[in-house]
């Protein structure tokens, strides 16, 4: 009886050691880390923000930076973050509308002049509708990802626009 026992318990040991062989052969080997790129944010030649994130991930940008009054007593408003991505088909984005990363980065503050001490109240008033239309393209970029800028439409033809309002009122 007892080689019999001896037998059963060897026959189940035997057993258990195939199970643990074949169950690590099973096992998918260890999956590699994603890649993490870097993402700078720089004001006015001042890095303000870095941050690590992992590839396809959304890195989250700083808050706007505030409008601002230069030497010369212009008013610069914030207009958007220019990325340094040669390649990269949209090259401007707004807060919450950042593309997945994909490669290091460096995202500088554009700003647009919406005041100067020498214009004339005509000017002042475009002026004002353009920041009307930068508002509401925050506005509508902070809804969805796919929002185009009205104000790029504006920057091109904002000569004739000043012009315009200029032989219109005086």
């Amino acid at each position: 009886m007892k080689k019999i026992i001896a037998l059963l318990l060897s026959v189940l040991m035997l057993l258990s050691a195939v199970c643990v062989f074949a169950a690590a052969e099973d096992e998918e080997p260890a999956a590699e880390p994603a890649a993490t790129y870097t993402i700078v944010y720089v004001v006015n030649g001042a890095t303000i923000k870095t941050v690590q994130v992992a590839e396809g991930e959304k890195p989250e940008a700083p808050e706007e930076p505030q409008p601002y009054t230069d030497a010369d007593g212009k008013i610069w408003e914030f207009h958007g973050w220019i990325s340094s991505v040669e390649s990269d088909p949209e090259k401007r984005y707004y807060p919450g509308t950042m593309p997945p990363a994909t490669c290091d980065v460096t995202y500088t503050a554009e700003f647009y002049i919406t005041y100067e001490p020498s214009q004339k109240p005509t000017v002042t008033l475009f002026a004002f509708l353009q920041g009307i239309f930068q508002n509401l393209t925050k506005i509508f970029a902070a809804a969805t990802d796919t929002v185009k800028t009205w104000t790029s439409h504006i920057g091109i033809a904002s000569d004739f626009v000043k012009e315009l309002f200029t032989n219109v009122i005086d």
